[in-house]
Formats: C-alpha cells, structure tokens, sequence
C-alpha cells in the first residue's frame, strides 16, 4: 500500500498576489511508518510539537526567537529534508493564481463543475499520481487503486473535492490533522507536505511578481533530494508563452494548440462548458 500525504498553502492573507497550492509526497506505508518516528525525534530534539513552514519562515510560535539561531534553523532544515530524501518516492504539486481562475471561471462553468481552486490543485495532484504510477517503475509497478490519499483537514471547499476524487478516480480522500488536535498525535507526513507546499507558492508567487531569480536554498536542498518534476501549474497565459523550465510543468500542456492556456485547456479536456 503507497499512500500520498497533501497539504495546501494558499497566500490570500499576505501581501501579493492571492496563489493557491496543493503539494505532497508518495511513498509506502512502511517507509512513512519509519518517516514518522525519526521525524518526532527531530521535532523532539528541538523542542517542537509540531512544523508548520510558515510560522518556521518567519519566527513565529513556537520559532520565536529562532531568527538569531541561525545555525539551529539550518541544522533544523537539514535534518528534515534529509527525512524526506530518505523515504519519499516522488513529489506532486499544483498551483493556480487565483485571479487567473477568475478569469477562466467567468467564461467557463468551473464553479460549477466544483473545480474552485483548492479543488482544481487537489484534483490536478490525484491526476498526477495515477499518471506516476502508470510509468515504469523496474518490476514494481504500482496499482493506482491501492494508493491511499491522506490530506490535512478543514481547508476550503475539501468537501467538493472529496466528491470529486471519489467521482472520477473512484478513491477515497481521508482528511486529516496536521498538527495535534483534541488529543490525537501530529501526522509529521502532513507537515512535511506543508513545507513543500509553501515553497512552491513562495516560489510561484515570486515568479509571477517577476521576482524570482533563484529558489531559495531550502528548496533547492529539498527538490534537489526528492525530483520536482510531477507538478502543475493553471494559468492564463498561453502555453506558448511560458517558459520551458522546471517550475513551470504544465501536466495539461498540448503542443499542437500552443495558443491555448492551461485553464482553458483544462475545461475543454473535462468537458467544462462554457458560460453563454
């Protein structure tokens, strides 16, 4: 059994333009047992209940303090992507720029359809699993229908996307805590999810700024030691106009209509209609 743990990380409260993304990893619940027991000693080493990158980024919580600890923060960061080298098997992820889903939701029934941007990413990263697992992998290839998918709970619209998966996968989503609540443990695979998912929005969103020269270290440490390859990113612009590198993987790209966007290429492949 291979189960996949998703997180979302949206920025619609922070300064910037509003991008929503779903990211995780895959691996086998024997490794993902062995993942959690060296990454609650990790946590424990430092005095942690629980990471979470946003409050990790900027000192917060339980990282107050730590913006003079530099050597524990890479220390910190080293000893976790170091975990999640060892045990994930893939990465997956899929943004969307929010104005840009408003822009493609005016002319085409996506809300409709329940494909509102939390939903489109959770959706886009399932798709990208059933393709991964349908590659070759030597003499083990992988049932798409026994891989488990496992998300952090409560986020917005959960539910249409829950009924999605089901729908058009025929799999099951369980929703989960990331971080201790009502006595249950910290799931540490959703918080590793978490770290992965902020980067690749700090990352989209600085792109979109025309501010990304470089990837932070962190995340070049952490794609470097799991491939970053199995990610989406919806957008407006034409495919044609997008840059051919690594960050910008579009899974719904068509090379013979280049003039299209993701968005719209996206409705047209699921039958989305469009408004009148």
């Amino acid at each position: 059994m291979l189960t996949f743990y998703g997180d979302a990380s949206s920025n619609e409260a922070d300064a910037g333009t509003p991008i929503m993304v779903v990211s995780g990893f895959i691996s086998s619940a024997k490794l993902w047992s062995e993942f959690e027991r060296r990454w609650a000693k990790v946590l424990e080493r430092y005095g942690i209940a629980y990471f979470r990158m946003s409050e990790f980024a900027g000192c917060r919580g339980q990282f107050e303090g730590w913006r003079e600890r530099e050597s524990d923060r890479r220390e910190f960061l080293r000893r976790a992507i170091d975990i999640i080298r060892d045990i994930a098997w893939g990465s997956f992820a899929a943004g969307v720029l929010k104005d840009d889903w408003n822009l493609c939701n005016q002319d085409y029934e996506l809300e409709e359809r329940s494909f509102m941007p939390y939903p489109l990413c959770a959706w886009a990263c399932v798709d990208l699993v059933r393709r991964w697992s349908r590659g070759e992998r030597g003499n083990r290839p992988y049932r798409f229908e026994e891989i488990m998918f496992v998300l952090e709970e409560g986020d917005a619209d959960q539910a249409a996307f829950v009924s999605l998966a089901k729908k058009d996968f025929e799999t099951i989503v369980r929703p989960e805590p990331k971080i201790p609540k009502n006595g249950t443990p910290p799931i540490g695979a959703l918080q590793a999810a978490d770290f992965a998912a902020w980067h690749v929005r700090n990352a989209l969103n600085r792109y979109d700024m025309g501010t990304l020269e470089r990837f932070r270290e962190d995340f070049e440490m952490l794609f470097e030691a799991v491939p970053y390859r199995d990610h989406a990113h919806f957008g407006m612009k034409p495919i044609a106009v997008m840059p051919k590198n690594k960050l910008v993987r579009m899974s719904t790209q068509n090379k013979a209509d280049e003039a299209v966007s993701s968005l719209v290429r996206f409705c047209q492949d699921r039958g989305i209609r469009p408004r009148k």
